[in-house]
């Protein structure tokens, strides 16, 4: 994903980042749009087994969604608070950067770690870039 940040010039600055998805700039286009499609797609093709899960229902019970996502895998024995320890915000950008270093590369998903609390990017944007969005519905 990196080489894919940098090339569209998206890597290090949480606007220009917001904005291009926004626009649907990304391959996979608008956010919205692309849920929407897996939605429907999981309905229709309900043998694939598809699960979903919510940023901020994940949030308000980390144990309890890690579980299901733990059982949907069929992972047997998973220590869910090691889980839930390594997975913070904190933790998981701390990790990602290690690796980066450890390849020799740059780290340069400063964009893509924020606060990790639900809808916190609203309050990271700049009023401008909120307006754009809400002109773009």
């Amino acid at each position: 994903m990196i080489p894919y940040l940098k090339k569209h010039g998206i890597h290090d600055d949480l606007q220009t980042f917001a904005r291009f998805m926004f626009q649907g700039k990304f391959s996979f286009g608008r956010p919205e749009e692309f849920n929407e499609m897996w939605k429907t797609f999981a309905k229709e093709n309900p043998q694939l087994n598809i699960q979903f899960f919510k940023f901020e229902e994940i949030l308000a019970d980390k144990a309890k969604e890690i579980s299901k996502l733990v059982d949907f895998l069929e992972i047997k024995k998973a220590n869910i608070a090691e889980i839930i320890q390594n997975s913070e915000i904190k933790k998981a950008r701390e990790h990602r950067q290690k690796e980066s270093e450890k390849l020799g590369i740059p780290f340069a998903e400063n964009a893509l770690f924020r606060q990790g609390s639900s809808k916190g990017w609203k309050n990271e944007l700049s009023e401008e870039t909120l307006a754009f969005y809400e002109s773009l519905k």
